[in-house]
């Protein structure tokens, strides 16, 4: 029958067995005399600060290295120095990730409560990479960005814009990085019990040696391959999720420039017709046209009064764009 080889149990002769048994790394001298009590003692000297300081490091340090021994010689049942560098290069992806969540994090906000001005702001880099600008939202150089949902007079856009982005494309990219941590904690805890827990199903099936010494090693190593996908997934959603945000941003400047200009140029349009009248009955034809009409509807005739040097034929008026 096939037999793994990473139990800790003595009823298998796999390579990867736990040898079991205390640490030989417990120091310490049991030497007589009343003098070994001068270490712990602080007497407020500043200098005793420094060697309790030492003798704590010196501990830490003792305590990974007993650690590492332990694990190198698989005294540790689930781990072993391969899935233990697994695990530490993915909590290195995970705390890259969390520590770029406070960028975008107002974006839970829309999840619960839906698109709408507020105080908030998501970005990436600083204003030094600024390439174009609508006075408070901006995008830049290296996909930086700013998208301000507390602008006055574009906030409400800029959040439906950014809500449209987040509904527009898979939920997976949206989801925080604290789940993904959750799921990579409860793969480092599995994997202290998931091989002796899978691995007897597969002793007992009918299977070449081949076969079985594959599956042995994806048992043992499964918990910390998912706990790296998650951390790798985790960190490569952060890079998708900025790239998408700095389209918006790049969507939301533009939009923004757009209908500010539009507007300045509809109030010069609107400040010119402020300083014109316009009859109310056409002087050509005496029809009374709508009073947003520069021209009778009927004659087509200007009704714009030339002068008000001898008077007017007629009631006048003044046109607005807002009419």
């Amino acid at each position: 029958m096939a037999s793994g080889g990473f139990h800790d149990s003595g009823s298998h002769s796999g390579s990867f067995h736990s040898s079991g048994g205390g640490s030989s790394f417990s120091g310490g001298s049991s030497g007589g005399g009343g003098g070994g009590g001068s270490y712990g003692s602080y007497d407020g000297d500043p200098g005793d600060g420094v060697v309790l300081f030492a003798y704590l490091a010196a501990a830490v340090i003792g305590g990974i290295i007993t650690f590492l021994m332990k694990v190198a010689h698989n005294e540790i049942p689930g781990l072993n120095l391969i899935n233990l560098a697994m695990f530490l290069v993915s909590s290195g992806f995970l705390i890259k990730s969390i520590s770029e969540y406070h960028r975008t994090k107002a974006l839970a906000f829309f999840k619960e409560y839906g698109p709408g001005k507020n105080l908030t702001y998501i970005w990436k880099g600083d204003s030094v990479s600024k390439i174009e600008t609508d006075s408070k939202s901006w995008y830049g150089y290296n996909k930086c960005y700013f998208i301000a949902f507390y602008d006055l007079d574009f906030g409400d856009e800029n959040a439906e814009k950014a809500y449209e982005t987040m509904t527009s494309t898979p939920k997976i990219i949206w989801v925080s990085p604290f789940v993904w941590l959750v799921l990579s904690i409860i793969c480092l805890v599995s994997t202290f019990f998931f091989y002796e827990s899978v691995i007897p199903f597969f002793e007992h099936a009918i299977m070449t040696d081949f076969a079985f010494a594959f599956v042995d090693h994806l048992v043992f190593y499964f918990p910390a391959i998912l706990c790296l996908l998650f951390a790798v997934g985790s960190f490569v959603l952060t890079k998708v999720k900025d790239n998408l945000l700095y389209e918006c941003a790049v969507r939301v400047v533009k939009d923004n420039k757009a209908a500010a200009e539009k507007l300045e140029k509809e109030n010069a349009i609107s400040a010119k017709l402020s300083n014109k009248w316009y009859y109310n009955i056409c002087p050509n034809c005496g029809a009374y046209p709508s009073q947003v009409l520069k021209h009778c509807d009927h004659c087509g005739a200007s009704l714009e009064v030339d002068s008000f040097e001898n008077g007017t034929q007629s009631p006048v008026h003044k046109i607005s764009l807002k009419e």
